[in-house]
């Protein structure tokens, strides 16, 4: 079962990435990551997708904005808000201990899945994207993957072996 504190950061899709940081940076005390590309195979029910996916986090935390550049044809794509080029949040992202047994708890409550890395296994790895029924997505990640994240919010290299 999810709990809030497990939640880390939550997601924006934004059409401007550069611009949306800056924004934020005007906004928020703090520091951000560098703006990172990360090549993406997905699975989902439209089957395989291969994207290229442009996030930067907030470094400071315990809770975290992350933003992303919108991708047509996926669930990152842009939802214009009638104020201008900017979207409503999009997602919550928690780190969970065993992403594929929370995915499928989701799944059987109703939230099915949306959007997880595709190695051909056609199982959940790394993340997992899933819409509940009131319709807020949540992203599962996998939580051994939170030494990683926590030296990049630091400074450190991009984790790698997926995104958020």
């Amino acid at each position: 079962m999810l709990t809030l504190a497990q939640q880390f950061h939550t997601g924006f899709v934004v059409g401007d990435l550069e611009g949306a940081v800056a924004d934020f940076e005007t906004a928020f005390a703090g520091s951000w990551t560098p703006i990172e590309t990360v090549p993406l195979q997905l699975a989902g029910p439209a089957g395989r997708v291969d994207i290229d996916l442009r996030v930067a986090f907030s470094r400071e935390g315990p809770q975290r904005f992350e933003l992303i550049e919108a991708v047509d044809g996926t669930i990152w794509e842009m939802s214009r808000s009638p104020q201008g080029d900017a979207s409503p949040p999009h997602h919550v992202g928690f780190f969970v201990d065993d992403v594929v047994a929370e995915s499928e708890r989701l799944e059987e409550s109703g939230a099915p899945l949306l959007h997880t890395i595709d190695d051909g296994s056609g199982a959940v790895r790394f993340f997992a994207y899933h819409r509940l029924p009131s319709g807020l997505l949540v992203e599962l990640v996998d939580g051994r993957s939170r030494p990683g994240f926590e030296r990049w919010f630091l400074g450190g290299a991009f984790p790698g072996g997926g995104a958020s």
